[in-house]
């Protein structure tokens, strides 16, 4: 008990400090209430019968079954990475719906045309999202890296896992648990680590059997149920 108490002070006390320091989005200041009213109080090891449950919930929803069927139509119709115009039709519609908040889809899409993308995501190569996630454009630089995940993700769903902003609070929240792996917060921006993290997280409770997109299912779900957005 002692543990926890001190690693809620430990998180409260790090994201209060960096709400001092800069403006952050609503979803940082949320996780500092929720983690005090509930996610050390309620929070188990994940299981196989966690996840199955949140993948047939996410299944039975027809909004969520319904985009994900649109992306997999709109990636067997385009398949490949070369035509400018197929990329802005599959990068767009993949920001929309994953909420990836890029508004320079013409700038992102070249980035992608320009780079050897299909042959690094066929190849599983990790180096496929950096290569992707960095836009200059003019003089200012953006990193698109939920995008480039994700991006990477419909092309090659077995070798590309998945980062978001739910992936990272479970990740981080279960660590802080049952401290599965020795990583920072930041280390989660760094593409191979995060891969080796999830890994790591599917080893340690028994999940191997499940890829990285029922992982991500999981992860989001979770996600969404312990830091859900205020009601405007």
């Amino acid at each position: 008990m002692k543990r926890k108490l001190l690693l809620v002070l430990g998180v409260v006390a790090c994201s209060l400090g960096s709400l001092v320091l800069r403006k952050r989005k609503w979803s940082d200041n949320y996780i500092v209430i929720k983690i005090i009213t509930s996610v050390y109080i309620d929070m188990e090891k994940p299981t196989t019968e966690d996840v199955l449950n949140s993948i047939a919930n996410h299944e039975n929803n027809v909004k969520y079954r319904t985009e994900e069927n649109a992306i997999a139509l709109l990636l067997n119709k385009y398949p490949n990475n070369n035509n400018i115009n197929e990329i802005i039709i599959k990068a767009g519609t993949i920001n929309s719906l994953y909420n990836t908040h890029i508004y320079d889809i013409y700038s992102a899409s070249m980035v992608i045309k320009e780079s050897n993308f299909d042959e690094l995501v066929r190849a599983g190569n990790i180096e496929a999202v950096e290569k992707i996630a960095t836009v200059r454009n003019n003089d200012k630089e953006r990193r698109n890296y939920s995008f480039a995940t994700k991006y990477c993700h419909r092309h090659n769903p077995n070798d590309f896992p998945i980062y978001d902003k739910y992936v990272d609070y479970m990740l981080w929240l279960y660590n802080d648990i049952f401290n599965f792996a020795l990583f920072t917060r930041d280390d989660l921006k760094t593409y191979g680590i995060l891969k080796d993290i999830i890994n790591r997280f599917r080893q340690e409770f028994g999940l191997e059997n499940f890829g990285y997109d029922k992982i991500d299912v999981f992860l989001w779900s979770k996600g969404k149920e312990y830091f859900p957005k205020p009601k405007k």
